[in-house]
């Protein structure tokens, strides 16, 4: 005789079928050659962070380091 339906058999089934939905939709847009989002992860903005520091690499300009440690004597331990 089957055993009753839970809810964490549903609960299960819809997780795993959310991540299966996910996992066809990244492959196909993989297969179509658009990029997974449009933000700063896609390398499609100009203006993010990330780019920015690879574009001052490539252009050679330097940013300066910055030091927190106030005094780095053994003394002032």
């Amino acid at each position: 005789m089957p055993q009753a339906f839970d809810w964490q058999m549903l609960i299960t089934l819809v997780l795993v079928g959310a991540a299966a939905h996910s996992v066809v939709l990244r492959v196909r847009r993989l297969l179509a050659g658009q990029s997974s989002s449009g933000a700063c992860g896609s390398g499609g903005c100009g203006s993010c962070p990330s780019n920015q520091q690879a574009s001052d690499s490539v252009t050679g300009r330097s940013l300066p380091l910055v030091s927190l440690d106030v005094d780095s004597s053994p003394s002032a331990r």
